[in-house]
This record gives structure tokens, C-alpha cells and sequence, in this order.
């Protein structure tokens, strides 16, 4: 008996075996269970009898679902210096492969004195420390952010978040009036 597939092999993701009639996986990069949990095959047996006689029957492969990691790349954002606390900055943008899965993001490490907190479940970045976004001492942030799953292990994914600290409106300096004394006669470099 000789055995092929008919129908259904979507972009040959499978193959048989002509002689032993095994069914293994050939292309694993056509399957993926958020886009085709099923899989439908019409296979034929064939004999090398007299009028080689031919019978078929439909083979059903069902997918079954693996968690999948979080995707997050690195993402960029600007800040002005001295933002107040509360001043949204940016909202990191993540998904996940897996149909129905809730992401929870932190913040793992880059965040000077508290500078910057997230929102566990929107991914929104928001200045927490004002006083850290000061140009002079830290004109940039690379945070690294964690993006974590639901499903089965939990899996999660990182990348760094860039937060540049723009220094805006050059203020001016500020001074206030003063008095001092001095003795009369003082020498010349006297302090």
C-alpha cells in the first residue's frame, strides 16, 4: 500500500510517509494555533494489486495551543526637565501572540531616583520624582521594561525604554538681594 495526501496540506506543512503511512510535521512555521487550529487531510492508500484499487479517508490534526512570549521592542520618549509628578510621558506598546492574554509591565532597572513609575496594566509611563528629570545630572533614562503574560509560565519579555529629559525654556537664574559687612581698611583679597 502507498499512501499520499490529497487534500489539505496547507503550504506542506505535513508529510507522510508513502510506505509506513506516518504522518509527521514537515514545515513547523505553518502552524500556528491563533490562526488555524485545525487541520483537515483527505490521504489515499493506494495497492499495487491488479487495477491498483484506491480507498481514502479524512485525517483530523488539531493544534493545541502553547503559550507564546510577549512582544515589546525598544521604544523612545521625551520629557520635559522638572515635569511635575503625574505628567504622562508615554505608553509602552507591547502584544502578545496568544488570543485572550493580559499583560502586566514594571519596570526592572534605569530608573534613577525613582524618576518615572508604570501602570502594571496599561504599560502608561508617568514622571513619579520631578526633581530626578534634571538635565544637567541625568539628561537621559534607559529604563528597562518587562512585559509578562498570563498563560501557562508566565512568560515575559524585556526591552529599554529611552527617555530623553528635554531642558525647555532656558530659565533665568535667580538671585536675591544680600548684605554684607566689611572693616574699613580692609587689604586688598580680603574675603
Amino acid at each position: 500500500i502507498i499512501y499520499s495526501i490529497v487534500q489539505g496540506n496547507t503550504n506542506n506543512g505535513f508529510a507522510l510517509d508513502p510506505v509506513t503511512g506516518v504522518i509527521t510535521v514537515a514545515d513547523s512555521t505553518v502552524f500556528n494555533f491563533e490562526q488555524n487550529s485545525t487541520f483537515t487531510l483527505l490521504v489515499q492508500a493506494q495497492d499495487n494489486g491488479n487495477g491498483s484499487l484506491t480507498g481514502q479517508a479524512v485525517i483530523i490534526v488539531n493544534l493545541l495551543n502553547l503559550n507564546e512570549m510577549p512582544v515589546i521592542e525598544d521604544q523612545y520618549f521625551e520629557v520635559f526637565q522638572l515635569s511635575p509628578t503625574g505628567t504622562f510621558v508615554g505608553h509602552v506598546i507591547a502584544m502578545d501572540p496568544d488570543f485572550g492574554q493580559l499583560l502586566s509591565y514594571s519596570i526592572t532597572s534605569g530608573n534613577t531616583d525613582s524618576a518615572f513609575s508604570i501602570d502594571p496594566f496599561t504599560g502608561d509611563i508617568r514622571v513619579e520624582n520631578s526633581v530626578a528629570l534634571n538635565f544637567a545630572a541625568n539628561p537621559e533614562f534607559q529604563l528597562v521594561v518587562r512585559v509578562a503574560d498570563n498563560g501557562d509560565l508566565n512568560l515575559l519579555s524585556e526591552a529599554v525604554i529611552t527617555i530623553e529629559v528635554i531642558q525647555g525654556i532656558n530659565n533665568s537664574p535667580i538671585i536675591i538681594d544680600q548684605f554684607f559687612e566689611a572693616l574699613e581698611n580692609s587689604s586688598a583679597g580680603t574675603f
